[in-house]
């Protein structure tokens, strides 16, 4: 039953790859809506004035197009950096006051020195004697664990240098979310972590070469090169959109009722996790210590067992309390998965648990004969279909009827999953579910 939808599956035809960029790309987040789609999402299954929700916003690509399309939005991620990032990429301002903040700006930070070639001769730094180093010169450095291992010492004396400045910059509140979200993209590119998203966050072998041949990023240029960048961009969001339509943004875990922000929602459009293809726990963790968002190890980890699709989840998760999996589908595929890993078959529990608990809440929410719009990709277990589309459909059964089914292919999401044995996610499916 359940592969016949993704075999019947309908194309689905979107705008295509040009479009107005708006403030997409002010932050590069991993397995992000494509643009174009959630445009074309919205215009198929909304109205002008309507009120939609993405539980699963991200970096805010859906919430973005609403509001150039006259729609008013709200957007929740158990994420917090995601929420910090969707609410920065959607600030409104006005061009005379972004162009003059710019060029104060580019004076002030092209007049202080940087650390590189002042710092690293004699005996090396450890983390301590790092952070000893930056407090005797009035800076401060995060308390990120292996910190000497994800920076060299000069850059990240730099980038607690660009951070003191951000925090004393007089400003407002919204043009100071630009600086933020600024620096918190130049916190990786700036490090000696991959920038790409592939894996969660590591120093890969590409990266372990380009330090040897003397990789030494420019911290000072990257962020003014961003800034004038992300500037532009929030000049053209501006543009597109209107007070009326600005979207609002929480942290939210989608499978708490309580925690979301109150219906009735016309639409429900998102995309969710997909298992196990990417790490944003892992992922984001210099942003959320440079930016504040976490000041310890223990904090991080109290939030990882919130994630959704993470690979691995301890038998103590609070989702397994008073929680069990009701679809035939997946209760088959955890049996299946269990006589092979009883690690893996606790994180495919974990996942669908979290779906179906999410669309009972998203059912919650919507208004009368409202729609959920579902784009979900099928993945690939040791040769074998994992089917998101079947955990959508089966979760929503006792609340939702199946209306259309599309299908299109997938461009560029930067999985984590291997190009071998199969488990490229190649296909999206969009599912529309009406409320009954």
């Amino acid at each position: 039953m359940f592969a016949s939808i993704a075999a019947e599956a309908a194309p689905y035809y979107y705008s295509g790859d040009k479009f107005p960029h708006l403030s997409h790309y002010s932050f590069r987040y991993p397995a992000k809506f494509h643009p174009p789609v959630a445009a074309q999402l919205i215009r198929d299954f909304t109205e002008p004035g309507e009120l939609v929700l993405d539980p699963f916003c991200g970096s805010g690509t859906l919430n973005i197009e609403a509001a150039a399309l006259g729609r008013r939005s709200f957007g929740t991620d158990i994420d917090p950096l995601a929420v910090f990032v969707a609410s920065a990429k959607t600030v409104r301002i006005s061009e005379k006051i972004a162009n003059r903040h710019f060029v104060q700006i580019y004076k002030s930070l092209s007049s202080i020195p940087s650390w590189a070639g002042r710092i690293g001769h004699g005996a090396p730094l450890n983390d301590h004697s790092l952070r000893q180093h930056a407090n005797e010169n009035g800076l401060f450095i995060p308390h990120i664990p292996r910190l000497t291992h994800w920076y060299q010492p000069y850059a990240a004396l730099d980038l607690a240098k660009i951070r003191k400045f951000i925090e004393a910059y007089g400003c407002c509140v919204s043009f100071k979310k630009i600086l933020w979200l600024t620096f918190a993209s130049v916190v990786r590119s700036s490090s000696n972590a991959d920038p790409t998203p592939v894996s969660g966050l590591e120093v890969t072998k590409i990266m372990r070469e380009k330090i040897s041949r003397g990789f030494a990023p420019d911290v000072f240029s990257i962020f003014l090169k961003n800034l004038e960048k992300n500037i532009t961009r929030a000049k053209d969001y501006s543009k597109a959109t209107t007070h009326s339509s600005q979207p609002v943004f929480s942290a939210a875990d989608v499978t708490k009722l309580t925690e979301l922000p109150p219906g009735p929602f016309d639409a429900v459009i998102t995309s969710p996790p997909y298992h196990s293809a990417v790490d944003y726990y892992r992922r984001h963790t210099l942003e959320m210590y440079w930016l504040d968002l976490t000041t310890t190890h223990e904090e991080r980890l109290a939030l990882k067992p919130l994630y959704l699709g993470q690979g691995k989840v301890a038998k103590s998760n609070a989702l397994f309390d008073r929680n069990e999996l009701r679809g035939q589908y997946a209760k088959n595929k955890y049996s299946e998965i269990l006589q092979v890993s009883d690690e893996r078959a606790r994180a495919f529990k974990h996942y669908a648990l979290g779906i179906q608990l999410a669309i009972e809440n998203i059912d919650h929410l919507l208004a009368h004969q409202g729609r959920a719009v579902f784009v979900v990709g099928d993945s690939v277990w040791q040769g074998k279909l994992l089917s998101t589309v079947a955990l959508i459909q089966e979760s929503a059964e006792p609340y939702l009827r199946l209306g259309k089914t599309f299908c299109y292919s997938l461009k560029n999401r930067y999985m984590s999953y291997a190009r071998r044995n199969g488990a490229d996610i190649k296909t999206e499916y969009v599912l529309e579910l009406i409320k009954k």
